[in-house]
């Protein structure tokens, strides 16, 4: 009664969470949940794991980020050296965003789009076939757009052509 591992409440709470970091124990003491135990232990964990913890501070409760800092100092990593690394993952996620944001597909590829697009999305029963993933607006937009005008340009062709 006074322990549970996940709940329909904290079961959307936990979704964003890696999967060694979802086993969370809590002890249910009047109402208040204190004593949390993380399964693995901080100090089971290997180095790698805990400096993904404080290198995305923003998705990890602010006391497991302190128990994981306080460990990696025991095993010799300075905080300098935690902060240089938590900053450098934030300007790579930025310039990776920025990259994606950015992208485009060639010449050639737009003009493939348009001829074998509506064929290759029948056959693979797939209209968003040509979405290029999270984060590449401008290439998803460009996807579906020439996808949609090969698709109209192949109509107009069986229209004149069956006329």
């Amino acid at each position: 009664m006074g322990q549970f591992r996940s709940s329909r409440a904290n079961q959307s709470f936990l979704l964003h969470l890696p999967s060694y970091a979802r086993n969370v124990t809590y002890t249910n003491v009047a109402g208040n949940f204190t004593d949390m135990k993380y399964d693995p232990p901080i100090e089971k964990r290997t180095t790698d794991q805990l400096i993904e913890i404080v290198e995305s501070p923003d998705e990890w409760k602010p006391d497991l980020v302190e128990l994981t800092r306080t460990e990696l100092l025991k095993r010799g990593i300075t905080l300098k050296t935690q902060e240089t690394r938590r900053r450098s993952k934030t300007s790579y996620r930025k310039r990776i965003d920025t990259i994606k944001s950015r992208a485009t597909y060639t010449t050639v590829e737009k003009i493939l789009i348009v001829i074998l697009g509506p064929a290759l999305a029948i056959i693979f029963r797939d209209l968003f076939l040509f979405q290029a993933g999270d984060g590449f607006k401008k290439k998803n937009r460009q996807g579906l757009f020439y996808l949609i005008l090969g698709i109209g340009l192949w109509g107009l062709t069986f229209y004149i052509i069956t006329r």
